[in-house]
């Protein structure tokens, strides 16, 4: 028996769905293929199936961002960010071992509430352009990753937060976010497979 025989044609038909939606998603917005697909494949499947399952896809873009992009980056951002983001995959990974789902799905529950809030009011409110210094990349950097290990996405608002009020231009963003991702996914990829 095959991993896909353990699951109906039409839960396999809705995660094929739900996978094309984040991406359109993500194609309008640039970011959130993960923090759309991971909640609502949990409606389907099990958060230990789609944590892994979701990191994979996602990595698959990666890597062609990576190919295309890779002269772009800002080396001293990336490098800034790398280390953080290394440990935070792995305290993120620690802690996604030792929940079961139901916890893991109550706390992706809060963590998905309390973003909601964060972006209606920093939308309705509106709020002026931050500027932060290099000293923000551990933490926003760590806890980035840690909520993506975690939940399989979400966390990298934090290090689009960073990058944006560094003043990283648009080209220049999108390219070191692109190789500092492709990294965090094959230290999570590994991380879940070992899990």
């Amino acid at each position: 028996m095959s991993f896909l025989d353990a699951f109906t044609l039409v839960q396999l038909a809705l995660a094929a769905g739900i996978v094309f939606g984040a991406y359109v998603i993500r194609g309008m917005s640039g970011f959130g293929a993960g923090l759309v697909a991971t909640p609502l494949l949990a409606f389907v499947f099990p958060m230990a199936v789609v944590v892994p399952t979701t990191a994979l896809i996602v990595f698959m873009l990666f890597i062609v961002l990576t190919i295309r992009d890779h002269r772009l980056v800002l080396w001293d951002e990336f490098r800034r960010l790398l280390l953080p983001t290394l440990v935070g995959v792995a305290a993120g990974l620690l802690l996604f071992t030792a929940l079961d789902n139901r916890l893991l799905l109550k706390l992706l529950g809060g963590f998905l509430m309390a973003y909601s809030a964060y972006m209606l009011i920093t939308q309705w409110i509106g709020t002026r352009q931050l500027t932060l210094s290099t000293r923000w990349a551990w933490p926003l950097g760590f806890l980035g990753a840690f909520i993506d290990a975690l939940f399989g996405g979400g966390g990298g608002m934090l290090v689009v937060i960073y990058m944006h009020a560094r003043g990283v231009g648009k080209t220049e963003f999108r390219a070191t976010l692109a190789v500092l991702w492709f990294v965090e996914m094959l230290a999570r990829i590994g991380g879940y497979a070992t899990a």
